[in-house]
């Protein structure tokens, strides 16, 4: 009708917070509250479970990050402040001391950390859209995942070793 729509700095779609600059800050940050939220609400309703029984709530609950395969504008120190969050939920839950090391509290666990649940989600997220018979997709990736975008450059260094 003429009329202009007005300029935001951001805006959540699909229950995902989108700024203006594509940075993915502010959602990792959200994230972040979110997964502390989680924890507590777990630690409240089941502290007195069977370990078997928090693992489960733990994989259910604490690694479902919405959209993490698309987290390519960021700085290192929010990515850290969602991993850090990532460890402690862990620890809370099987009521490990916060020194202890998460990668050993992952492996005897049987659990993902997050570096490997990330790539695991890259991964996932790239096999399908590779795989896509979608018309939109196929063109997307034929004109635009090329060398120069940066979801690619995040995935071909997170996935494969570059010779």
């Amino acid at each position: 009708d003429g009329s202009s729509l007005p300029a935001v700095s951001e805006a959540k779609y699909l229950g995902v917070l989108l700024e203006s600059d594509f940075s993915d800050e502010m959602e990792m940050n959200r994230q972040c509250s979110r997964l502390y939220a989680r924890c507590n609400t777990l630690l409240r309703k089941f502290r007195n479970c069977s370990l078997s029984v928090r693992k489960q709530l733990f994989v259910s609950y604490c690694t479902n990050f919405y959209c993490i395969s698309l987290w390519c504008h960021f700085r290192q120190t929010v990515f850290r402040k969602v991993k850090v969050a990532y460890n402690n939920v862990f620890r809370c839950l099987f009521k490990r001391d916060r020194r202890c090391s998460a990668s050993l509290m992952f492996a005897e666990n049987n659990v993902l950390s997050f570096e490997a649940l990330n790539r695991k989600c890259m991964y996932e997220f790239r096999s399908r859209i590779l795989k896509s018979r979608n018309e939109i997709i196929c063109e997307l990736l034929t004109n635009v995942f090329n060398r120069s975008n940066d979801i690619f450059n995040r995935w071909q260094s997170s996935l494969y070793i570059v010779n």
